[in-house]
């Protein structure tokens, strides 16, 4: 006899439904239908109880259904395969999850942090970028968020517009590899491109003649402005602190 069987025999002849098989033993009419169809087997635990309360041999049960202890040994070691895959799969994800938490505070902690240097620097937050003005210069910050897998902002930039002599000018400035690299603008097609090194000296790329006449009349005002400028991006994004 299969444990298939004598399920169902312990059952049909006792005249109960399999509703009623089921509650008594704690499971469900589909359950019972499963075991008598032999589409899923009982655990073992529940395959003593069911011996026992109807007075059947579980060893003789098992020697005459070799097919449920195959599958028993197979879910056995299916169950031992899975403990040692998700013990290690569960660390990990607390790990991991530790990591983000983690790195989530520190997204936080920098975008805080950097709102709060743009204030020390006297910038205001208006419309969505944070701005200084000081005469009839104005610098402005994007509204930066630190990104959550990078530990650097995306665009780390600081931009101005001034007035140098008679001409409406806008500048950019950034920072990399130890150099400040910064962008003059003005005319309709004019463009000074230049950096400042550590020590605070401003040099130009290649001028042409326009622009070697344009730095040559205006060169103290904008180099101080290049200067102050660098000076709010240290502020703002932590150089050199």
């Amino acid at each position: 006899m299969t444990v298939a069987e004598m399920i169902r025999e312990t059952r049909t002849s006792r005249h109960m439904t399999q509703e009623e098989y089921g509650d008594k033993f704690g499971v469900t009419r589909q359950t019972v239908s499963s075991w008598e169809n032999d589409k899923s087997i009982p655990d073992l635990e529940m395959l003593i109880l069911i011996c026992n309360t109807y007075h059947i041999s579980l060893d003789v049960l098992l020697n005459e259904d070799a097919k449920y202890v195959n599958r028993m040994d197979v879910l056995k070691k299916a169950i031992r395969w899975m403990k040692k895959i998700l013990i290690p799969l569960a660390a990990l994800c607390v790990v991991l999850m530790a990591l983000g938490f983690t790195r989530y505070l520190i997204t936080i902690n920098e975008t805080r942090e950097f709102r709060t240097r743009a204030e020390e620097a006297g910038f205001s937050f208006e419309n969505k970028i944070w701005v200084k003005r000081e005469g009839n210069s104005t610098f402005k910050l994007p509204n930066q968020v630190m990104p959550f897998w990078r530990n650097e902002f995306y665009n780390s930039i600081l931009s101005g517009s001034t007035i140098l002599g008679d001409e409406p000018c806008s500048l950019y400035l950034n920072y990399e590899d130890d150099v400040y690299t910064f962008l003059l603008r003005y005319g309709l097609e004019h463009s000074i491109e230049g950096s400042v090194d550590a020590r605070g000296n401003v040099s130009y790329e290649k001028l042409s003649v326009d622009t070697e006449a344009f730095v040559q009349k205006n060169e103290k005002e904008m180099q101080d402005i290049i200067k102050k400028m660098v000076y709010y991006y240290n502020v703002a994004y932590n150089i050199g602190q």
